[in-house]
């Protein structure tokens, strides 16, 4: 199992929430607002005043590529801490994939009968692509890594 900064793309599982779409003054107003009334209960839990912490928050997002920056390392850094990759192959014999995924070509190879193996069939195959996605911000219940 892999730590995701040893990966050998700097892009695999880093798809942060991309707060550089938050171009106008309209989308800031609407995502401060809601970002507060998701948060609401937490806010007044610790003595915290809403408008003052929404004013915080336009006043932060004033400069995107600032909390861009702050939103991704914050997000990479819990994730190198908290995940792992476990890479598999339908090819044993990739001298490519050996170099990268195998410790430099020191690792070695196990098998699996797929039809033993139910949880192989349920994940299925990935298949690479060269677009890297982006998640956009948007007025949903999920929780950020910002914090107040």
């Amino acid at each position: 199992m892999a730590s995701l900064q040893d990966c050998n793309d700097p892009f695999d599982c880093r798809i942060p929430t991309n707060y550089n779409l938050l171009d106008s003054d309209d989308k800031i107003e609407n995502y401060a607002t809601s970002f507060i009334n998701r948060h609401k209960s937490f806010i007044l839990e610790n003595g915290y005043n809403l408008e003052n912490e929404r004013n915080l928050l336009k006043k932060d997002l004033a400069n995107l590529d600032a909390i861009q920056s702050q939103h991704e390392n914050e997000l990479f850094e819990s994730q190198n801490l908290h995940y792992g990759i476990l890479s598999l192959s339908a090819r044993w014999n990739s001298i490519l994939m050996w170099s990268h995924y195998g410790d430099f070509h020191k690792g070695y190879c196990v098998g699996f009968h797929e039809d033993k193996m139910r949880i192989l069939i349920y994940l299925g195959r990935v298949d690479l692509s060269i677009m890297i996605p982006k998640i956009i911000i948007q007025q949903s219940r999920r929780l950020t890594s910002m914090t107040l």
